[in-house]
């Protein structure tokens, strides 16, 4: 996409890891115990808040990245996860 986009459009995409949003993490059926291994994987020790995110967004969005495009950008604390959710 970058490179069909050229000079006009810069396209780049944000990954994000696990986000600390409260009530709905546990509405959703995740536990305390799962919330904590998860976190286990993270190099920060602390999941992400929306903030964190929108931060991320700011600067691909600022002057600051408007020599970067065709990239991703990875906003995770440092850690990877597996979903501990069982399937349905």
């Amino acid at each position: 996409m970058a490179v069909t986009s050229g000079q006009e459009v810069l396209f780049n995409s944000l990954i994000i890891g696990t986000l600390d949003n409260g009530e709905p993490s546990k509405e959703a059926g995740y536990t305390q115990a799962m919330i904590d291994n998860v976190v286990k994987g993270i190099v920060l020790k602390r999941r992400g808040l929306p903030q964190n995110i929108a931060n991320a967004m700011a600067f691909l969005q600022s002057d600051a990245a408007s020599w970067i495009t065709g990239t991703e950008l990875t906003v995770n604390g440092g850690g990877v996860y597996k979903s501990k959710m069982p399937a349905s």
